[in-house]
């Protein structure tokens, strides 16, 4: 006879998804030229079960599992300041836009010159996520919360849509960006196995 042995081991009783609207206001000091692009992440701080409830419908059990989370946003943007600069072919600049008087129908290079910044944005946000349990009905009840836990699988911006407001030189004043979010979590529950070793085969049964 092989020696039983009691062990616990996570099972997966449940998943689910939700996706949460973010919109958000966004000024850029300085006015922003062009916007070159926006690095997202969303980091999720904290995901616990919240409660089990009963779905008297479909006759099924559903934990209430409730994320807190933050979008985090890189902005990389382009600055100027001023007009622009144009240079005719003999090297006069005309620092207010205009063609140098002197020059008829010379030709002209127009130079931006200005710098790179960044704005960097952290938006926290909570969401809640409904998970369908693999568990019998009646035993609803029975379940304690602190058993369960929940585990993120993903955390991702899926969609998004942005809005540019300029000001009368056309510079970027400030952005709104509306993020759609999708979140995804498991809930486990430890539960106990007998482990039997037979040759170079594990069987197991619940404890």
């Amino acid at each position: 006879m092989s020696e039983l042995k009691c062990i616990k081991v996570p099972v997966v009783l449940g998943l689910g998804e939700t996706q949460h609207l973010i919109c958000t206001e966004i000024p850029l000091k300085p006015p922003a030229f062009e916007i070159k692009d926006v690095v997202k992440r969303v980091d999720v701080t904290q995901c616990c079960v919240g409660g089990v409830v009963k779905d008297e419908v479909k006759e099924r059990c559903i934990a209430k599992v409730i994320i807190d989370a933050v979008l985090r946003k890189n902005i990389n943007f382009k600055t100027h300041e001023g007009n622009r600069d144009h240079q005719d072919h003999h090297g006069n600049h005309t620092g207010d836009g205009r063609k140098d008087p002197d020059v008829q129908g010379a030709l002209e290079t127009k130079m931006l010159c200005g710098d790179l910044r960044h704005c960097f944005v952290e938006i926290p946000f909570c969401t809640l996520v409904e998970v369908a349990l693999d568990i019998p009905f009646s035993k609803c009840d029975k379940l304690d919360v602190r058993d369960l836990f929940c585990q993120l699988e993903e955390a991702e911006v899926v969609a998004q849509c942005e809005e540019e407001y300029r000001d009368d030189h056309g510079r970027i004043e400030k952005i709104i960006e509306k993020d759609v979010v999708r979140v995804v979590v498991k809930v486990e529950r430890l539960e106990q196995f007998k482990v039997a070793k037979m040759g170079e085969c594990h069987f197991s049964t619940h404890c």
